[in-house]
């Protein structure tokens, strides 16, 4: 590099009316297929000061490994993904007309498809740049513009994928609106939407106020108020409790510490609570219109898929729920015979009822109030009299002699069932 200035200064291309010197070169490391293309740069001031820079950008530009062709292949599943939806969008566009445009997450699918269109466009011209550096032998006559040219691009591409990427990120609170709370809060800030705009109104006027009082005090005095951008910028870190006072006191004993703590009180006092006035306000309100008008329709969408899923994570004994129909007893106690109930028949209330229990049980039951349900009456939950909650419902098994009773279970309707008072609490035996 020494001999290369040394050339550079004996032929006459630096000499004392040189104001910069640019340094370009290219590195390679196989290893991890990365370029880096480095620029050095020495600017002469005219009062012979020297300011540097290096700017120095790493990429990956080449499909070498088995990896970057997996990655090729996401690529192209990308590319179709996003001229589908393209189209679809376009669809849309041209059967709404200006009706699209007025739906925020419209607007949203727009710019998310042309901005993958963009790093579509982006990316095919960055490998069309390098298609000619995949060949060892090939020889151009400008080696490092191309590389310039390459990452400038790959910059640009990684500034449309971070946008992209921001704005399909944000897709996701579309799918979130069925929580309460991410819905609640996209009506607060729509509700807000125009009294945050006034507010936004006040606090750059004053902000830009404050912002040209610190310039001009402390412009020719501190380098982060040299310029009216950097200004603005020191002072928003200075509402975030980043600063330095003693260089600004230093730099204005007076004026300087009254510009400081005039600015933090105005903002962190005054504008701060204001905003947040906004939002308390807009809260109450949208709460006020959740109690008047009930859940909204994404929140009954939501009950409604968790209660089926929670039906279909909910385990349920089959064998129970089939035993009235197949009339299979379980225990004991219920493998009697009941083939007596085929030869009772509808009696008087007083004698009637009380030769069945004994033909049933094998016992009189002595009760004062019992009364008689069908078998179809109680599936379907029918009562036509009240009856008190300390009885004992006994159902008596029933097994179909045919196939057209084991499938009406409306022939159950002439079975009966026996009431018998119980003490404690209602039992039932199926």
């Amino acid at each position: 590099m020494n001999l290369t200035l040394s050339e550079l200064e004996a032929s006459g291309w630096i000499d004392h009316k040189t104001r910069a010197v640019f340094i370009e070169f290219i590195v390679y490391n196989p290893n991890c297929n990365l370029f880096s293309v480095v620029v050095l740069l020495a600017e002469f001031t005219a009062w012979g000061k020297v300011d540097t820079s290096v700017k120095a950008t790493t990429v990956r530009l080449l499909y070498t490994t088995t990896w970057s062709y997996i990655v090729l292949g996401f690529q192209i599943i990308f590319v179709l993904i996003t001229f589908y939806y393209f189209f679809k969008e376009m669809r849309k566009v041209l059967l709404l007309g200006s009706g699209y445009f007025k739906m925020f997450w419209n607007v949203v699918d727009l710019c998310v498809c042309m901005l993958s269109l963009a790093e579509i466009g982006v990316t095919l011209y960055t490998s069309y740049l390098l298609v000619d550096f995949n060949r060892p032998h090939h020889k151009t006559t400008q080696p490092y513009s191309k590389y310039h040219q390459a990452t400038s691009w790959y910059t640009i591409k990684t500034y449309v994928l971070g946008c992209l990427v921001c704005l399909a990120t944000l897709k996701l609170l579309k799918l979130c609106l069925f929580n309460k709370f991410v819905e609640r809060g996209a009506k607060v800030t729509k509700m807000a939407a125009r009294p945050l705009c006034g507010f936004m109104l006040i606090f750059a006027i004053v902000f830009s106020s404050f912002a040209m009082l610190a310039f001009l005090l402390l412009g020719d005095s501190l380098e982060g108020y040299s310029s009216y951008i950097s200004t603005m910028q020191t002072m928003l870190q200075m509402m975030l409790g980043s600063f330095d006072y003693y260089r600004v006191e230093g730099a204005h004993w007076i004026l300087g510490p009254t510009m400081l703590f005039a600015f933090l009180f105005f903002f962190n006092f005054i504008i701060i609570l204001m905003f947040l006035a906004i939002l308390d306000e807009a809260y109450h309100s949208v709460k006020g219109e959740e109690r008047l008008n009930g859940k909204s329709m994404n929140r009954k969408i939501a009950d409604l898929a968790s209660k089926r899923l929670e039906n279909l994570l909910k385990t349920r004994n089959s064998s129970n729920d089939s035993k009235c129909i197949q009339g299979v007893p379980d225990t004991e106690e219920e493998k009697c015979d009941f083939s007596t109930l085929n030869n009772i028949a509808p009696l008087s209330r007083n004698g009637g009822e009380q030769q069945a229990e004994e033909g049933i049980y094998g016992k009189r039951h002595i009760e004062s109030s019992h009364k008689r349900r069908s078998f179809f009456d109680l599936v379907c939950g029918r009562r036509s009299e009240k009856r008190s909650s300390n009885y004992e419902i006994r159902l008596l098994h029933y097994r179909p002699t045919s196939d057209v009773e084991a499938r009406d279970c409306a022939t159950c309707s002439d079975r009966y069932l026996e009431y018998a008072p119980e003490q404690t609490s209602t039992e039932t035996r199926l």
